[in-house]
């Protein structure tokens, strides 16, 4: 495989669940500021930023929010609402792959394009689940995005699950994990390794090189023989 370069901006703030405009504003300015660097994200990464303590359940302002970012900013945006489903929408602000927990909805599409990349989606809880994570190995995925909100008390579990998956895999995960107050994001290429990490508010932007799944599986002992 050619080295292809996947450029991803995670836009990371405090949750304002009180105030659904606020809330969205803030995504909004951070998508515009992530756009609007040298060379665009392929991808951005919004965590959740609705509560179901301060909104309705039965309308969920997350869909129309990605919706909109994405179609505004002319990227693809993926992110995750109360229910702890993911989504990922597409330049044109349409849904293009969704997923719930352990993909219970078995017509969910949870894979898509992105510049000739192929890319997953799923929920955190999927995590717990081997099987679940394959599916989107299955069809081709490339990257993996894992999105939700465990308590701070999981995150070491969060970190490993992470890193296992991806060995088991061979590919590349990009998980974000809303707690508290803070979002904590890690990207693990297909050793296992943590190549990118951060905590905090603002934009924080990485690359990947999908090139180097080749690589991993040439040098992984789950695709060589050993004694």
């Amino acid at each position: 495989m050619e080295d292809i370069e996947l450029k991803i901006s995670l836009l990371q703030t405090e949750p304002t669940f009180k105030d659904i405009n606020l809330a969205a504003g803030k995504i909004q300015n951070l998508a515009a500021k992530a756009v609007s660097q040298k060379k665009r994200p392929n991808i951005l990464v919004v965590p959740r930023i609705f509560s179901t303590q301060h909104i309705n359940t039965s309308f969920d302002p997350t869909v129309e929010l990605l919706k909109n970012t994405a179609a505004r900013c002319r990227t693809t945006v993926i992110s995750f609402d109360i229910f702890n489903k993911v989504y990922a929408a597409d330049p044109n602000g349409n849904i293009i792959a969704s997923c719930t927990k352990s993909c219970e909805a078995k017509d969910e599409t949870m894979v898509f394009s992105v510049d000739g990349v192929c890319c997953g989606i799923a929920p955190i809880s999927n995590l717990k689940f081997p099987e679940a994570i394959k599916q989107s190995a299955a069809l081709g995925a490339k990257v993996l995005f894992v999105l939700g909100a465990w308590p701070k008390s999981k995150e070491i579990y969060w970190k490993l699950l992470n890193i296992v998956r991806a060995i088991e895999n061979q590919f590349f995960i990009v998980a974000l994990n809303q707690f508290e107050k803070q979002t904590a994001f890690i990207v693990v290429d297909p050793w296992g390794r943590v190549v990118a990490e951060n905590k905090g508010s603002g934009v924080f932007t990485t690359v990947i090189n999908i090139g180097q799944i080749d690589a991993a599986k040439s040098q992984s002992i789950l695709y060589t023989e050993t004694n």
